[in-house]
């Protein structure tokens, strides 16, 4: 984890607000609940309500530092520890409880990690972007998603407003935070317009696209070194249908980008997620060798996942349509094969992980939700599972009839 981005100089104690237009009823409850909540953050029962020392603004730091580089080693529970020590001693520092949430919510911890933001809130409402786009964040992928995306709104207006008030040294950093804000409040505004109750009529999907695409936009205006908002306009433009457009943006994207030979290690695992994505956008719309060239890389770094191989495979394919010569066909799909077997390889590896985790020989068996710790995949890992296997084998049937079609 690391630190945040800047030191609070002024800290209040006035109530704070989830979102950008005022408190309501349903936010103070929220509020409430957090501060009940905060007392077992401590840990041990202790109160948070405890002054600080003579000397408690000095453990407080090395506490933090201490925090910090254990959890750069990944010792994340010591680190979660000295957090709850340097909080018991300074209560009212909101930095110092936004670390601690964040590395509550990185533990699965999500109630407790609620509450240190919340509380960071109450203390600082004015002061700090981060523990806003932190809470917004949790919630919505706690399902939370109207009140998520309220917390992501009050954290890209705080700082929209620094942004305008920013010196040049810092105005640069600012933008590049703030484009990456709007990213995240446009995609939870798709979200909360994905899981809606009612199915929207025509104009609501239409204000929900407008919004998202007016927030992507100025991303892409606040910060014009940034991919993301690119990349998610052309996921948008094809949503809506319109894949010329989308082609337009994912160039736009790419231009952003670094060339996939160039994309670091560290890059790779950093954002993963988003390379992927990209990849798999280029193929939606046929630049299949730039995606060729992404995912290649990829499976470079990390060749432990099966979707990426499934994804090349079917670029492999898809090009050995315009391969132009029998050579260059026979080596696309002799590409295409092996993207497919290395891809059952890893869901063979997927599936006899599950079956050592449903068995275990000294135990009896276990009626469903009797709790008795034998660790089971979830129905949706086993859908998943076979899901995959599915789509490796209408890929590899594919290949074959492709293959033998060659041979008449």
């Amino acid at each position: 984890m690391g630190k945040p981005s800047s030191r609070m100089k002024k800290q209040a104690s006035q109530e704070a607000s989830p979102s950008s237009h005022g408190a309501s009823s349903q936010a103070h409850a929220h509020q409430a609940h957090a501060q009940a909540q905060v007392g077992k953050l401590a840990g041990g029962g202790s109160s948070l309500s405890l002054a600080a020392s003579g000397d408690g603004g000095v453990a407080t730091t090395a506490l933090r530092t201490r925090a910090a580089q254990r959890a750069a080693m990944g010792d994340v529970v010591g680190a979660i520890s000295d957090l709850k020590l340097a909080v018991n001693l300074a209560p009212q520092d909101a930095e110092t409880m936004e670390e601690l949430g964040a590395l509550l919510a990185e533990t699965g911890q999500s109630q407790l990690a609620e509450a240190a933001f919340r509380h960071a809130i109450a203390i600082a409402p004015e002061v700090g972007h981060e523990k806003y786009m932190a809470l917004g964040q949790l919630l919505v992928s706690e399902g939370n998603v109207e009140h998520g995306a309220a917390s992501l709104r009050k954290g890209v207006d705080i700082l929209r407003a620094l942004a305008q008030s920013s010196k040049t040294g810092k105005a640069a950093d600012v933008s590049a935070e703030l484009s990456v804000a709007l990213c995240s409040l446009a995609e939870a505004v798709l979200h909360a317009h994905a899981f809606e109750d009612d199915a929207p009529d025509a104009q609501a999907m239409q204000r929900a696209d407008g919004e998202v695409q007016a927030l992507l936009e100025e991303a892409a205006a606040t910060d014009t070194s940034n991919p993301e908002p690119w990349q998610a306009l052309a996921s948008l433009r094809l949503t809506q249908g319109d894949s010329a457009a989308a082609r337009t943006c994912i160039a736009e994207c790419m231009k952003r980008r670094s060339p996939p030979a160039s994309i670091s290690e560290e890059d790779v695992y950093n954002s993963f997620e988003s390379h992927f994505a990209c990849a798999k956008l280029l193929v939606e719309v046929g630049e299949l060798a730039d995606a060729t060239a992404l995912l290649e890389r990829l499976v470079e770094v990390d060749d432990g996942e099966a979707d990426v191989w499934y994804v090349l495979g079917v670029c492999h394919l898809r090009q050995s349509d315009g391969a132009g010569d029998e050579e260059a066909t026979e080596e696309s799909l002799a590409c295409a094969a092996e993207c497919v077997e290395r891809g059952e390889q890893l869901c063979s590896a997927s599936d006899s992980a599950m079956m050592d985790d449903d068995m275990d020989e000294d135990a009896a068996p276990v009626k469903a939700g009797a709790g008795a710790g034998i660790p089971m995949p979830s129905p949706s890992a086993r859908e998943e599972s076979q899901r995959r296997r599915t789509a490796f084998a209408e890929l590899r049937a594919e290949i074959e009839r492709r293959e033998k079609q060659k041979c008449q």
